[in-house]
């Protein structure tokens, strides 16, 4: 999403960005010919920027250099959304939501505005929105939005989204959490699916979304697309649903429950039976015709000898948001088009890549193509994704992990819930520390996660060592072991 920033903002956004990729410490005169502005600037930047980040780290300057002090407990990605937090886009339009707007001029005082600069942030984003479909309208200075209800809510849940990285607080205080968090389980529950905890997540954000919605004064909406009612038709939510009325202590209409329900779809999920395979698949063909096709010529072009019904279902999961998307690009903080990933740049020449090139010239001349174009670099990233994941189809034994802990079984546990559900079951197969070490299976393990220190354990193979909180890299760096003795296992069996 695009953010419009001050040029503070993009001060800092560029400096922890610049300390985060140094390999030592930075000069001032280098920090401040990076982020182009003079010394006194720069030492106002980095007081502004420790106030941002003092959960995750701070700058310290050391020896004539700046650095991090816990640079691995800020990434990218945080930065970001700390930096989106701080834009008027993000505070406006989440007090909007939640009602918290009376007067422009009420509003701009709270967050230390002027009314002019306050103004002129309101027609930038009224630019923008207009862009995705949706008005940003002033009436005698009564503000709301209005569109297509889906456009206008999944743009909600992707500012959400990445506000929910840096920031663990339920936004949406006249709402339960838990309430929300249960009907969204019980949902998955009925179409047997589960979810990872961050799909899960965000699913119980656009559940609140939804409510929220509904009968907002600050927001007048059309459904210009009803093939979301499909889903409710076809299959009951008796148990969900109910929850949802039971809490609000009224009834739901339909249109209200199909898109709590059909919410769901946005997500990629893993599939507990083939019949619930099968059902996403037929869905998707009478509903989202074009997904379907875009998703089975990307399956056909990946895969053509080898296509099955779980490899279908996660191209469509890849691209079932696409509709809503269609609308959005990747924005940098600079307002233009980002260029691909780093990574994926890496990646010319490769099999993958002569994948993706394959299934361009399948679909470049069908008329739901501008659906990928539109969309080029952020669903390559999913595909790529699904490439790593498919690709060790052939693999006999999944990698046998165990979890250990100074602080014993019940952070164990966390650790496994943390790891474990972002890979398959035939991916990593868990066995448990205790009975690892009561049936001396330490040869039988394939890799240890840990936080104990060098000094107080000992095994021969591969260790990943974490303090206690997971973190991003902690993930990114589980992953890249776990597929080096993915191919190490492939190596051997063939």
């Amino acid at each position: 999403m695009y953010y419009k920033l001050t040029k503070q903002l993009q001060r800092i956004y560029d400096l922890l960005n610049t300390l985060i990729d140094a390999n030592k410490p930075l000069s001032k005169q280098e920090a401040s010919r990076q982020i182009n502005c003079s010394r006194p600037t720069l030492d106002k930047t980095i007081v502004d920027a420790n106030l941002l980040i003092s959960k995750f780290t701070t700058i310290e300057y050391v020896d004539n250099g700046l650095f991090l002090s816990k640079k691995d407990h800020l990434n990218k990605r945080q930065v970001s959304a700390l930096i989106s937090n701080q834009t008027f886009m993000v505070q406006f339009l989440s007090d909007l939501l939640l009602g918290n707007v009376e007067t422009l001029e009420d509003w701009a005082a709270k967050y230390y505005y002027s009314i002019s600069v306050a103004y002129r942030h309101s027609r930038e984003l009224t630019a923008y929105l207009k862009q995705v479909g949706i008005e940003l309208i002033n009436e005698n200075n009564y503000w709301y939005l209005s569109g297509d209800a889906w456009q206008i809510r999944f743009f909600y849940l992707q500012m959400l989204k990445e506000k929910a990285v840096v920031d663990d607080l339920w936004v949406f205080q006249d709402l339960d959490y838990n309430v929300l968090n249960k009907f969204v389980k019980l949902v998955a529950q009925e179409l047997e699916v589960f979810l990872s905890p961050a799909v899960e997540y965000f699913y119980t954000i656009i559940t609140a979304v939804h409510l929220s919605m509904t009968d907002n004064p600050y927001a007048v909406e059309s459904i210009d697309d009803e093939k979301f009612k499909f889903l409710l038709e076809d299959h009951a939510f008796d148990n969900p649903l109910e929850l949802i009325e039971d809490y609000l202590d009224r009834p739901l209409t339909f249109d209200e429950k199909a898109m709590l329900v059909s919410s769901i779809e946005l997500f990629p999920v893993k599939y507990l039976s083939e019949a619930a395979m099968h059902r996403r698949v037929i869905h998707s063909s009478m509903t989202d015709h074009n997904v379907y096709q875009l998703a089975l010529d990307a399956s056909q072009a990946f895969y053509p000898q080898n296509s099955s019904l779980r490899m279908m279902v996660s191209f469509i999961d890849a691209f079932a948001p696409l509709q809503l998307l269609e609308s959005y690009h990747e924005f940098n903080y600079d307002s233009k088009t980002t260029s691909l990933s780093s990574q994926l740049k890496k990646l010319a020449g490769t099999d993958f890549n002569r994948k993706i090139v394959k299934m361009k010239t399948r679909i470049k001349d069908k008329k739901y193509a501008k659906h990928y174009f539109r969309n080029e670099v952020m669903l390559n990233q999913q595909l790529y994704i699904i490439y790593k994941t498919f690709s060790q189809e052939n693999i006999l034994e999944p990698v046998r992990v165990t979890f250990l802990s100074e602080k014993g079984f019940v952070k164990e546990q966390f650790y496994r819930q943390q790891f474990l559900s972002l890979f398959s079951d035939d991916r990593l197969e868990y066995v448990s520390a205790q009975e690892v070490h009561q049936n001396n299976l330490w040869s039988a393990i394939d890799l240890v996660v840990t936080d104990f220190t060098l000094a107080r354990f000992a095994y021969d193979g591969r260790i990943v060592y974490i303090n206690e909180m997971v973190t991003p890299d902690s993930l990114k760096k589980l992953e890249s072991i776990i597929l080096e003795l993915e191919l190490a296992k492939m190596q051997k069996e063939f």
